[in-house]
């Protein structure tokens, strides 16, 4: 779920999503799970690993605090109209 939600929160045009309750332990679930069954589309699913750098609000690069955020590296791999392709990227 939380994997789907950030896959539709992302899209030009779109308000900046309010903060939604996170849970580190229910990410990895879902990652692992993907890992297990992934789509046709997506493959060489990596580990999550924190940024050492993000850019804020206001453009200026600094180092993460608190929880979050995680990059997630992996293939994605198709054409739009490819039904295995499954999402409009």
């Amino acid at each position: 779920a939380a994997v789907d939600a950030l896959l539709e929160s992302i899209g030009a045009g779109r308000p900046r999503p309010e903060r939604v309750p996170f849970s580190l332990q229910d990410l990895e679930a879902e990652i692992a799970d993907l890992r297990a069954n992934p789509p046709e589309y997506a493959s060489s699913i990596g580990e999550l690993t924190r940024p050492t750098l993000i850019c804020d609000d206001d453009g200026q690069l600094k180092k993460p605090d608190g929880e979050g955020p995680f990059d997630l590296a992996l293939l994605v791999r198709g054409r739009p109209g490819d039904e295995a392709y499954g999402v409009p990227f």
